[in-house]
């Protein structure tokens, strides 16, 4: 709505304001005013783009409290008036014997009165509604509770502990903590701020409910990354508080892929605290997925060289000896971490101090020549492909390298490759003076 527009329509309700002008409801047969019509009210609340003046001046006209209009969506005037924040409208409205939740008129895709304050932070209506009954358990169509909208949009959960502090005093609505919405999602870890977990989990949230995908919060933290969350103190604060009111945390809960919170936190590339947590509060690096991975086995798949993970898993596990790392464990294709590392080239990753002694582990790990071969060969075929395409650009010429390979290579040259088949020399040679042939 342009800014014209708006001045036009909120002229010509102070017209009508200063007018004198109210409604007046059309009675029924048995006396009771017909509430079910659309005005201006609606139209201008499902829009959502009206100014303060005009609705004031709109429950001016339409001051009717005791007629609740229902518009065809289902939303009514109460809607409007705590949408809007109008909380001496919202007031008289309740005294007045107002449901404060609209059963009777709330549709599936109608928000419930509570929704509609949370959504613009009017605090006096949010109260006003809890302690006049409101429920914070009701859900809309996707199943998403008060709570669950609270916990994606509120960092600071102010209102989180206003729903639950006045839920405690009212006793009418016990928060349920461990609502479902129709993904089978919990309002934990919301939105990824600290402040939000600890909050829930003193509640008595549920830390090992798993969500519709069969996810532990610790899949959904791990697998994510650091990047996602919200507030660096997530993790520790989730497993602080568990600690503290000696919830027991299923650290190895399986996904419907089998993964456990380890494997999917090594796959990420900035979740090295979570990694550190997991082991130290005792996950099991040994337990393989639906293709046969360890933890570690994912960590040799990745195209990142960096051999913080590796280490981390050794050390710790080491130092805790609770789980000794399977350097030698087999996936369902029969290949070691050391294989893939291989595979991919990852020096660092293979270093004797991470993946253990060359002479004692070669002969096991490469004992299917066919397998190593084919992999190397094929990640130095890629290799060179590209590095072909790159010199020949370099040098202003054209390249002669034929099109299923710029295809298979994905048209794009990496900077880095003549690294990769420097490295695929210096692993082939090692593997080589461990009489290995390749």
């Amino acid at each position: 709505m342009t800014t014209v527009v708006k001045y036009k329509i909120s002229t010509f309700l102070d017209f009508v304001v200063r007018s004198g002008y109210e409604d007046e409801p059309e009675i029924d047969e048995n006396g009771e005013p017909v509430l079910r019509r659309d005005t201006p009210v609606h139209y201008a609340t499902e829009r959502g783009y009206v100014d303060r003046s005009i609705i004031d001046n709109l429950f001016k006209i339409y001051k009717r409290l005791d007629a609740n209009y229902i518009g065809e969506s289902g939303l009514t005037h109460f809607h409007a008036a705590c949408k809007y924040g109008r909380d001496e409208v919202v007031e008289k409205f309740l005294r007045l014997g107002q449901d404060p939740n609209c059963r009777r008129s709330v549709k599936a895709r109608c928000w419930t009165p509570l929704r509609y304050a949370l959504s613009r932070d009017h605090r006096r209506v949010i109260e006003l509604l809890l302690r006049h009954g409101a429920d914070p358990n009701l859900a809309d169509s996707t199943g998403t509770t008060s709570m669950h909208y609270i916990c994606d949009l509120d960092s600071e959960v102010v209102f989180a502990r206003i729903v639950f502090d006045i839920s405690e005093e009212e006793q009418r609505h016990p928060v349920r903590v461990d609502a479902l919405d129709i993904l089978g999602r919990t309002p934990l870890l919301g939105n990824g701020h600290a402040v939000q977990v600890e909050l829930l989990l003193r509640k008595g949230a549920n830390p090992n409910f798993l969500d519709g995908a069969g996810r532990h919060p610790l899949h959904i933290v791990g697998g994510r990354g650091q990047e996602w969350l919200m507030d660096d103190d997530l993790v520790t604060t989730y497993f602080r508080v568990s600690e503290e009111k000696r919830l027991t945390l299923q650290l190895d809960a399986r996904d419907r892929w089998g993964r456990t919170p380890l494997h999917l936190s090594v796959a990420s590339l900035d979740n090295e605290e979570m990694v550190r947590l997991l082991l130290r509060h005792g996950a099991d690096p040994t337990l393989v997925d639906e293709d046969g991975s360890t933890p570690l086995h994912v960590v040799c798949k990745r195209d990142s060289d960096d051999d913080v993970w590796a280490r981390m898993i050794f050390e710790i596990s080491d130092e805790l000896r609770d789980h000794a790392v399977r350097v030698d464990a087999r996936d369902k294709k029969g290949r070691t971490p050391l294989q893939w590392a291989v595979a991919r080239l990852l020096p660092k990753t293979i270093d004797v101090r991470t993946l253990g002694s060359w002479r004692g582990l070669v002969q096991l790990h490469f004992s299917d020549q066919e397998l190593l071969r084919r992999d190397i060969q094929t990640e130095r075929r890629r290799s060179l492909d590209l590095f072909q395409i790159e010199r020949s650009v370099q040098r202003g010429g054209r390249h002669r390298v034929p099109g299923e390979k710029i295809v298979r290579a994905g048209q794009e040259p990496r900077t880095d490759d003549h690294e990769k088949i420097r490295q695929a020399q210096i692993i082939q040679e090692a593997v080589v003076s461990q009489q290995v042939f390749i």
